[in-house]
């Protein structure tokens, strides 16, 4: 859409969508349109943008799942961030733009574990436990037979009422699961009928927090139940986040190179956290040359492949690719070449060789052959790469608790689908097209 459709999709003001477009959320295409590039969330003043990852019309997430993803691969990111021009492809991993999130989630599990927020108080009457020094006060006493006896006892009971806190849980508990666009149970409305609106907007103007910030310090200090201060702690720090004040900016969560959360989680669905120094049995790219006293030096320089996963008499050299659909989109004659160059600069000699990119392909539970690309009419023959697609949902869920026990699984159902490929590779092509 053009930046006016997008202004007025978003009902965000000027500084507001250019600070988007800087951020290169929003990046224009061939001098027309500007498209969204960006899986997260960003945070208005009044609105909330959420972006999923999308595979067609067969895969999508929701924000849960999406926030967990990118929880893993920000945690996993910190010990092995891939190379990312910061300038062209930004990531934003602040994850104090999730307290409000977070705080949502906690509101909701203490709700349907406890209920609404009760401020227990004492009820004397006529029925209850007796309170014996309320009773020797107030009630006439009886002497018989020596004993004194009260006909009438004071009793008192404890009773649970709503007050100002529980309007403040229920009508924040409903407000943010509309903010995040999630499903209000119905047992979160009917508490939000009985306890009353405390507020009907987000953020919140200064009054406001300021009230609800004194009345939860003057109501703690008769609360000493741990559950119930947990739900006081929770609400404070909903009160106080930065996210519950207007600002000027949006606050922004996620990723502009979604490419590099794809690679890692193929690298651990994959290879199961295999160290890095697994591919050290790629050789590197050494130069020669003489110093100024004429003595012959060399330098090194790097290559380093997604994956190498040695497994049953095979080097797979593996290259996670975010091409999709494929075969419209495809990886490049550079990335053919590098995988080429990966197989040629292995140290193994026993090993059989494959090389392998994994690309998304919506649907496949086990991976799926899709293609291979060679290069034709050379003065020697080149190895194929293999194209695989691997189902996205099923990856990027798993993703944040994937278990080591299916370790290589993948591999597998790759390696022994030779017959499969062999098949393939011997069918002679329909037609012959240089695009």
């Amino acid at each position: 859409m053009t930046l006016a459709e997008w202004q007025l999709r978003l009902g965000v003001g000027q500084a507001e969508l250019s600070h988007l477009v800087d951020c290169r959320i929003l990046r224009q295409v061939e001098s027309g349109p500007f498209t969204l590039s960006f899986v997260g969330i960003v945070v208005f003043a009044n609105g909330l943008l959420f972006a999923q990852p999308k595979f067609g019309d067969e895969s999508s997430f929701d924000l849960v799942a999406t926030l967990r993803i990118l929880r893993a691969y920000f945690a996993r990111s910190t010990s092995r961030r891939p190379s990312v021009d910061i300038q062209r492809d930004p990531e934003f991993g602040n994850s104090d733009v999730l307290r409000e999130f977070d705080a949502l989630a906690g509101l909701q599990d203490w709700f349907f574990a406890h209920g609404l927020y009760r401020r227990e108080q004492a009820i004397t009457g006529a029925r209850g436990r007796p309170h014996w020094v309320k009773t020797v006060a107030k009630a006439p006493a009886l002497v018989m037979q020596g004993a004194v006896v009260y006909p009438t006892t004071v009793a008192e009971r404890r009773e649970g009422v709503l007050n100002d806190i529980s309007s403040l849980q229920a009508s924040t508990l409903m407000l943010l699961l509309s903010r995040y666009g999630l499903p209000v149970p119905a047992a979160v409305r009917n508490a939000g009928l009985a306890a009353g609106s405390a507020i009907d907007r987000w953020p919140l103007d200064v009054d406001t927090r300021n009230y609800y910030e004194r009345r939860l310090a003057t109501e703690q200090r008769s609360v000493y139940r741990s559950d119930t201060l947990r739900l006081f702690k929770t609400l404070r720090e909903l009160l106080s986040t930065r996210l519950a004040q207007p600002l000027g900016l949006p606050q922004i969560y996620g990723t502009t190179a979604f490419y590099s959360v794809w690679e890692d989680a193929c690298r651990t669905g994959l290879g199961q956290d295999i160290p890095a120094d697994s591919v050290a049995s790629i050789a590197q790219p050494t130069w020669s040359f003489y110093t100024s006293t004429g003595a012959k030096t060399q330098i090194s320089q790097s290559q380093v492949p997604d994956l190498v996963v040695m497994r049953n008499g095979w080097a797979v050299i593996l290259d996670a690719k975010y091409y999709y659909p494929f075969p419209r989109s495809r990886p490049g004659g550079p990335d053919i070449v590098k995988q080429l160059y990966y197989a040629e600069s292995l140290t193994h000699t026993a090993e059989k060789i494959l090389s392998v990119f994994i690309l998304p392909k919506p649907g496949a539970t086990t991976p799926q052959l899709l293609g291979y690309a060679t290069i034709e009419l050379a003065k020697r023959s080149f190895d194929r790469v293999e194209a695989w697609g691997i189902d996205p949902r099923a990856l990027l869920i798993e993703y944040p608790t994937v278990s080591t026990s299916r370790s290589n699984a993948l591999i597998d159902a790759i390696l022994t689908n030779r017959d499969a490929v062999a098949k393939f590779v011997a069918q002679p092509p329909t037609n012959i097209s240089g695009q």
